[in-house]
């Protein structure tokens, strides 16, 4: 999880390393664990949030103390019924995206070697 901004909009973005893809398996309980990826903004009632990890699946906000799901549902404190607004956004291959986006800037920084494939 990381609480960042985009084009001056303040956001957390979560990942779930839990997440199942199909992959080459028709059977789920079989399938590979791929993770999946989301983007919510962190405006709530004209307060900016920040957020934690509070274990392995919920989030809290700094400000309210409000446990959230890692859907965006806050579920128990002052924000409990209260949905992050989901934002859109591409999570594809690397290689894909800099192929068209060559000025694209990766956080944290990496260096070339980092990405090297091992001999």
């Amino acid at each position: 999880m990381r609480n960042d901004s985009v084009g001056g909009q303040p956001v957390v973005v979560v990942y779930r390393p839990d997440v199942t893809g199909i992959g080459d398996s028709s059977d789920l309980r079989h399938a590979p664990r791929v993770g999946a990826a989301a983007v919510y903004a962190v405006s709530v009632a004209g307060r900016t949030l920040h957020f934690r990890l509070a274990g392995l699946q919920a989030m809290r906000d700094q400000e309210t103390g409000s446990t959230w799901d890692l859907s965006g549902h806050a579920v128990a404190g002052p924000l409990a019924g209260t949905r992050l607004q989901s934002l859109r956004f591409l999570n594809t291959y690397w290689f894909a995206w800099v192929a068209f986006h060559a000025k694209t800037s990766v956080w944290p920084r990496v260096s070339a070697t980092d990405c090297a494939a091992p001999h």
